[in-house]
């Protein structure tokens, strides 16, 4: 999980990408995180590294198909990784927004468990969903 990684680490990594690849001004640089492996600190700096865009990896927002998958966030830290990201997408700082992954299929799912983290994705409003 990329989130796993500092702020410096990313800076670093995206100096060497500058370095070697010529990125034009407005290149989306994108993150893959997962809810509870950052915070807002985490997150500004990724920003000042040169993140645009953030990719959650939610999966779902029941708690016992998180537990099944083996998902270490609980459904609230979901919750409050969205609120945070949107922020940041809302005020410019991820000027290429954010988007939401849920997986269907998950073990013990149901129509209605679906249906609910369906419902709670279109509350959310991210920018892209990825199912």
């Amino acid at each position: 999980t990329p989130s796993l990684a500092s702020g410096e680490e990313i800076h670093r990594l995206l100096s060497r990408v500058r370095d070697t690849y010529s990125l034009t001004d407005n290149a989306e640089v994108t993150i893959e995180a997962d809810p509870g492996t950052f915070n807002e600190e985490k997150l500004k700096e990724y920003c000042a590294a040169g993140v645009t865009r953030l990719s959650l990896g939610v999966q779902t927002f029941e708690e016992d198909e998180l537990q099944a998958i083996g998902r270490s966030h609980s459904a609230q830290e979901a919750l409050d990784a969205i609120e945070l990201v949107a922020k940041f997408a809302d005020s410019g700082k991820l000027r290429h927004g954010w988007s939401l992954d849920i997986i269907s299929g998950l073990p013990g799912q149901t129509l209605n468990s679906w249906q609910r983290t369906l419902e709670k994705t279109i509350q959310a409003q991210p920018w892209h969903v990825s199912a």
